[in-house]
């Protein structure tokens, strides 16, 4: 069976201040790795159909202690949710290696209307004493 056409988005929230260059360099990871995931399951074609978001935080308060990973890939079995939280996540953690990481892949399958969903999270930094 031929891969369905259609995106892969994936929104990270909470990141700490890094410089753009830090940013774009962390976006290029992860479209790369997604894409290379992905379409096993989904046909996608070039970076166009990756889309990959950093919303701004509102409150500084705590920002880079927790990030949150959301990936939605509509098309995508179980197994390959499982590989896109895990290797998503652990590159943000690579990122920020201080910060708690929580990923979570998502996809409805369209003809059966079964949702599956992975999570993934990072192990507790640990706190120096």
């Amino acid at each position: 069976m031929e891969p369905s056409k259609t995106g892969l988005d994936i929104i990270v929230w909470c990141l700490p201040e890094r410089t753009e260059e830090e940013i774009r360099s962390l976006y290029n990871d992860i479209v790369k790795t997604a894409m290379e995931i992905a379409r096993k399951d989904i046909n996608i074609e070039d970076k166009d159909d990756v889309f990959v978001f950093f919303p701004p935080d509102r409150m500084r308060y705590g920002l880079g202690d927790t990030i949150r990973i959301k990936i939605d890939c509509d098309g995508c079995s179980h197994p390959i949710l499982a590989l896109l939280a895990e290797n998503i996540g652990n590159l943000i953690w690579k990122f920020s290696p201080n910060s708690r990481i929580r990923s979570k892949a998502e996809s409805v399958i369209s003809s059966t209307g079964l949702v599956f969903r992975s999570v993934w999270c990072s192990p507790k930094p640990s706190i120096p004493t």
